[in-house]
Order: C-alpha cells, then sequence, then structure tokens
C-alpha cells in the first residue's frame, strides 16, 4: 500500500514543480478520492517499502511532423536535475530509463482537451516508468496547465507537461 501512496504523491507533486503562472490540471473530486484511495489500498501491495525507492523516468518530447522543435535535452536533464533536488530527503531517486522518445506529430505540439491529453499519453508507452509527456503547449480546454498527472488507480496512465514548467 505504501508504495502505491508513494508513487500516487510523487507523481502529483512532480506535476505541481515550477508552476509559476500556470495551474495543475489534475481534477479531484473529494468523495470519489476517498473512495478510491480506500478501494486501492486494499488491492495494493503490502510488502514493507525498501529503503529507497527507485523511480524509473521515460521523457517523451513532442516535436513538429518535421521532427523540429519540442524540449531540448539539456532542459530534460535539468528537469530530472530539479526532481532529485526537491526529493532528496524523500529516498525516492527519480532516474531516467532510457533515451528521451521523441514523437514526431504536430497534432499534439498544442494539447487542448483531456481526451487529447488521454490519447497522447497512450503513445509509445513504457511499461513499469513514469512516462512524461512534453508539449509546447496545454490546457484543459479552459485554463493554461502546467502539467497534469493521473491517478495511480486510472485507466490512462502518464504526466503531461508544458515545455515551459521545465
Amino acid at each position: 500500500m505504501m508504495i502505491g501512496l508513494k508513487l500516487t504523491g510523487f507523481l502529483l507533486v512532480f506535476s505541481l514543480l515550477s508552476a509559476e503562472i500556470q495551474e495543475c490540471g489534475t481534477e479531484v473530486n473529494q468523495e470519489d478520492y476517498i473512495r478510491d484511495m480506500i478501494e486501492y489500498s486494499e488491492i495494493s501491495d503490502t510488502r514493507p517499502l525498501p529503503d529507497i525507492l527507485w523511480a524509473p523516468i521515460t521523457f517523451h518530447v513532442v516535436r513538429t511532423t518535421e521532427g523540429t522543435g519540442g524540449l531540448p535535452p539539456h532542459r530534460v536533464e535539468q528537469g530530472l536535475i530539479d526532481l532529485l533536488t526537491a526529493y532528496s530527503d524523500a529516498d525516492i531517486l527519480p532516474y531516467q530509463l532510457g533515451d528521451i522518445d521523441y514523437i514526431d506529430d504536430t497534432d499534439y505540439l498544442s494539447v487542448e482537451s483531456y481526451d487529447e491529453m488521454d490519447e497522447l499519453k497512450q503513445i509509445n508507452v513504457v511499461p513499469t516508468s513514469i512516462n512524461i509527456y512534453c508539449v509546447n503547449y496545454l490546457s484543459n480546454g479552459e485554463n493554461e496547465l502546467c502539467g497534469i498527472s493521473s491517478f495511480s488507480w486510472g485507466g490512462v496512465q502518464g504526466i503531461v507537461m508544458s515545455n515551459s514548467c521545465f
């Protein structure tokens, strides 16, 4: 149970990092959240937590269909350094799993709805990894967002972040 809760907390906090003028797009209905947490805790792993929780991350950078633009690699590296710093006292060590995955599809440079977010989070998914999708512009249709993450019990997993928040 604790591993799942710790990773859920990690995902939520990560999506809030560097949220200067934008907001997190994760919507929480308190009653549903409490119900889901109770249900999730009943089916989650109950083994004791390890001393250090390794958190593999796969970065997916959206570029134009021609393969130009997108978040530069040095900003991905800085984002990972920022994560390591933020979690240095929490015994959570995020690390990049493999190379950056580039998604060359101009249609996903600007993601402006929850449906588009879910579609994007199903491209090139790396199992057992926190999949982070980096886009030029992110909105839920009403507000510009810094990032949005999934709850660990949700169907479509992943984080979508605006490049401006890295």
